[in-house]
């Protein structure tokens, strides 16, 4: 055959029975990056928008952010941002916007779930992406990422440093736990993101006070652990505190760390009795429920004081005299008392009073945090179940069975102590 009879069959093509292949229209993409607080995922999302010229970055952060770019997270509206976050992503998915850039922490699998979604039901793409740096999973360096801009770093050791020692017997211990747990719940309040709890932790109870007070205050929570934690001799854990945690310390430490597999472990972890920690015993009982019997039984079990009004309304004759409009003076009273007897270290101090409503009990939690006191609520089983007319019969009929209902009404159930210093007064939350 010639040259020129192979040559025609050159612009033949026979896949497409002689017609033109169209070229394929790309596939729109979303990215959705991945990565803890000051591991460089901004940056990384950044890139990609240079990368690509057109990009839409989207972070539930710009919520936050006032019209001057300050950001003022408050964590209350946590839900109400991602909420808006995933409206703004599906716009731009909706007109076709391509690459899509989710810049959220995502450490949650089903926290995702929205954007993979909504990328499946319009047909983009979905890549997985984390940042590279290499502190990413660095506890201490993404410290350092974030000191300096939003985020707040609090430990327990700044306690000791304060003081001037490392004395790690068990009072003082708590004490840093208790000063470092106040100041996490102030930084909380104020809204301040991330708020970064850098304790050893050892034990799964050490972390529920700030699982709680996040859970009041709708922080998301993420626990991350130093890779090497376990690998480490004794020897190289030593020389890294320079010294100042005994190796025996570090060994028992390391022997009692506890392993979890979700927060609701934590939720869930029981606080051991200690002798050594003062602790503030929170009454809870409508009239005629046993509340002053239960607070009379654990003052014979272990001692301390009870505050009641009844000794308010009791006369140097012994004779009980209750008057409703001396209610609120009694209710000062007790709280002076019980100020008083913390300050001096008094243990248990047991507060026996209905303290039906969480904001009853406010003054006491604010004054036991003050005092390094534990504050434990106990009441009587089947408290708030009990019939009103019962619960009269039982009181003496010294209360009107029309007030120990409303009282049974308005019962609530205590998550917390952090829930307690949550509440507010009624006619404090209508200013």
């Amino acid at each position: 055959m010639g040259d020129d009879f192979v040559r025609a069959f050159d612009h033949l093509d026979l896949g497409s029975n002689g017609r033109r292949r169209r070229r394929r229209r790309p596939r729109p993409q979303m990215y959705i990056l991945r990565g803890l607080p000051g591991s460089g995922k901004s940056t990384l999302a950044r890139q990609i928008k240079n990368t690509h010229g057109n990009a839409s970055i989207f972070s539930t952060d710009d919520f936050f952010r006032d019209r001057n770019g300050e950001y003022k997270f408050k964590a209350y509206l946590l839900k109400t941002a991602h909420k808006w976050n995933q409206k703004r992503a599906r716009e731009a998915l909706e007109n076709g916007e391509s690459p899509v850039i989710i810049d959220n922490t995502n450490i949650h699998l089903w926290e995702m779930k929205p954007y993979v979604e909504m990328a499946l039901e319009f047909g983009y793409y979905v890549n997985f992406k984390e940042p590279e740096t290499s502190w990413k999973n660095n506890v201490y360096k993404l410290q350092r990422q974030l000191k300096g801009e939003n985020g707040k770093v609090l430990s327990s050791d700044d306690y000791f440093k304060r003081n001037g020692k490392f004395d790690y017997n068990e009072q003082d211990q708590d004490k840093a736990h208790r000063e470092n747990e106040r100041k996490a719940w102030k930084a909380m309040k104020r809204g301040i993101s991330p708020v970064i709890i850098d304790n050893t932790n050892i034990r799964l109870w050490y972390m529920k006070s700030y699982v709680e007070m996040a859970d009041e205050l709708h922080y998301t929570i993420e626990i991350v652990e130093q890779k090497d934690n376990k690998k480490c001799s004794i020897e190289e854990l030593y020389r890294r505190t320079k010294g100042t945690i005994p190796m025996d310390k570090l060994q028992t430490m390391r022997d009692t760390f506890e392993e979890y597999e979700t927060v609701d472990d934590i939720r869930n972890a029981k606080e051991p009795w200690r002798d050594h920690i003062p602790k503030l015993f929170l009454m809870r009982g409508v009239p005629g429920s046993g509340r002053a019997a239960l607070a009379g039984k654990i003052k014979k079990d272990i001692g301390g004081v009870i505050i009641n009004t009844r000794t308010y309304f009791t006369g140097r004759d012994g004779v009980y005299r209750f008057r409703p409009d001396l209610l609120p003076k009694a209710h000062e009273w007790i709280i002076r008392r019980a100020k008083k007897a913390m300050k001096v270290g008094i243990s248990p101090v047991i507060i026996d009073t209905t303290n039906v409503l969480l904001w009853h009990m406010k003054p006491y939690v604010q004054m036991a945090l003050q005092y390094y006191y534990k504050v434990i609520f106990k009441e009587p089983e089947g408290n708030s179940e009990q019939d009103a007319s019962e619960l009269y019969r039982r009181s003496g009929c010294r209360v009107p069975e029309r007030v120990i209902g409303n009282m049974v009404e308005k019962f609530k159930m205590v998550r917390s102590q952090w829930q307690v210093l949550n509440s507010e007064e009624p006619w404090k939350c209508q200013d």
